[in-house]
């Protein structure tokens, strides 16, 4: 039987997931449907503009006119170091986020067209080639980037000191070691993030198995022995402990992963 809220005639009907991809993705250019992190909540903020995105027929446009050489990218990139990049250079020219957490990195497949779309001075690095120089611009980015070029000026090419082979050698060397340790950096950071929400999950799922421990022994300790669980004394705290201990033996110690003090101490007291 559906629910009553289901029978209201006023009620209207929620557009599927995939309806309302279907819709959008003839406008705007969407990463995979199956992609974490497209999900419905993301679908209707795109609906609403409230995220970053392209239109399907400029970037379409736009990329064919490309060479596969202007779509190269940098050695040692990685979506991550791409996304993080994304997000930073849109707050800086005013415009919405992307609208993924960091754990829904989206896919490359979209995730680079989309960044040499919106980095076409290749401010990110990530690709081997930028397709227009670097304006005068506001942003810091664009400061700092100026300002890198007119230091290289002062420093190889004034004196013709960066067109000795030596030099360039060495120079390749360390913009390939700088560009690696860019990309292992955007993954540290990425795996930072995936492991601060994983142990703040951790944490909750504890608290929950604790209160469910404490709720599941006052039970068993009530109905085993008819007497109310707000009692004291040392006998009864004695049974309810020992209750307690059995309950958090049986349930929640892994016979296989835990091999720890507690978990040995906690088998102790019931081993002849």
């Amino acid at each position: 039987m559906e629910p009553e809220t289901n029978r209201n005639p006023k009620t209207k009907p929620q557009l599927s997931k995939k309806k309302v991809y279907e819709r959008l993705q003839d406008d705007f250019l969407l990463p995979p449907s199956d992609c974490r992190g497209v999900t419905h909540a993301y679908l209707v903020k795109v609906a609403k503009g409230e995220v970053f995105t392209v239109d399907r027929r400029d970037i379409a446009r736009f990329l064919a006119d490309l060479k596969p050489y202007q779509l190269k990218r940098a050695p040692h990139c990685c979506r991550y170091e791409a996304f993080y990049k994304l997000e930073v250079l849109l707050k800086e020219r005013g415009l919405p986020p992307l609208g993924f957490d960091d754990d829904q990195v989206p896919d490359g497949g979209w995730l680079y067209p989309v960044l040499r779309y919106v980095d076409q001075e290749n401010l990110s690095g990530v690709f081997a080639k930028a397709l227009k120089p670097v304006a005068e611009g506001s942003t810091h980015s664009e400061r700092l980037f100026k300002l890198q070029q007119e230091v290289g000026i002062q420093l190889l090419e004034a004196n013709g000191l960066g067109k000795r082979p030596r030099v360039q050698d060495s120079l390749e060397e360390l913009w390939l070691a700088s560009r690696r340790a860019t990309g292992k950096l955007a993954e540290v950071a990425a795996a930072t993030k995936a492991l601060g929400r994983l142990q703040s999950q951790s944490e909750e799922a504890m608290l929950v198995m604790r209160e469910a421990l404490e709720k599941a022994t006052a039970v068993v300790y009530q109905t085993a022995t008819g007497r109310g669980t707000d009692q004291r004394g040392p006998e009864y705290s004695k049974e309810k402990e020992k209750v307690h201990d059995a309950l958090k033996l049986i349930y929640t110690v892994d016979c296989v992963l835990r091999r720890d003090d507690e978990a040995g101490k906690l088998a102790g007291k019931f081993t002849a």
